[in-house]
């Protein structure tokens, strides 16, 4: 427990945890086992005790936002990166929007963004300096997971992904990446990985090749290759679907 509070930009070297070791696979598999539980159990709940359920998870991001934000100021080791505009904190802000006033382009969003950053930032930790039981560790995995699991209650519950749903969020997402640009420009932070493709990552391939900021090409790539994973299997079933109804 002697380096519980530090930070991965106070800690000393030599204490982390290894990417895919004991330690990451054991969260790893929390974090399915977290999903395919609650995701069951939300399945058979009515929607009373499903929104009831939504609105848990919604605090919960709160207080384990709130929980890193407190705990790094009350030990000095605050810094304008901790603020909440990487695209997984940005979530937390779309998840409150869905639970207070749930529509399909919300959850289009944290079908598409939420859902894939949380896996990526699960399987590619930027904490691993950290021990594993360390106060930062713990919230980034415990966040990660709870990103990660309120979109998978929304499947759980029914909700079947669209892609032509995207479309409203095209502008304010375009917006709000523009808006994070130059919030990095002003503050010499790296919110979502704009100005620079951070430590163990796949961006760092691209960052090898391309350089900086030519790794920034490789974003549209990934995001397609991403997209494509998500919604072609739905968009398969659909067809399949609607060629075994019998033509009227």
């Amino acid at each position: 427990m002697e380096y519980f509070w530090y930070t991965k930009f106070t800690i000393p070297d030599g204490h982390g945890f290894a990417l895919f070791g004991p330690q990451h696979l054991a969260w790893l598999a929390a974090a399915a086992a977290v999903c395919l539980v609650m995701g069951r159990l939300y399945s058979r709940w009515d929607e009373r005790t499903r929104a009831r359920c939504r609105l848990a998870v919604g605090v919960l991001l709160l207080a384990d936002e709130l929980f890193k934000d407190v705990a790094s100021l009350a030990t000095g080791q605050f810094r304008l990166d901790f603020l909440p505009f990487h695209l997984c904190s940005i979530n937390i802000f779309v998840v409150w929007a869905d639970i207070l006033r749930p529509g399909p382009a919300k959850k289009e969003v944290l079908y598409a963004a939420c859902l894939p950053g949380a896996v990526a930032a699960l399987l590619f930790p930027s904490w691993t300096k950290t021990p594993v039981w360390n106060f930062m560790a713990l919230h980034s995995f415990t966040v990660h997971i709870l990103l990660l699991l309120y979109p998978a209650l929304l499947l759980a519950g029914g909700f079947r992904p669209r892609f032509a749903n995207l479309r409203r969020a095209a502008a304010p997402a375009a917006l709000c990446v523009a808006g994070v640009f130059a919030l990095n420009k002003l503050l010499g932070t790296n919110f979502m990985f704009l100005n620079g493709a951070g430590e163990g990552n796949p961006l760092t391939l691209f960052e090898q090749w391309l350089g900086d900021p030519g790794y920034l090409a490789a974003y549209p790539f990934l995001i397609a290759l991403v997209w494509a994973v998500l919604y072609l299997p739905w968009a398969l079933a659909r067809r399949r679907a609607k060629e075994k109804t019998p033509a009227r």
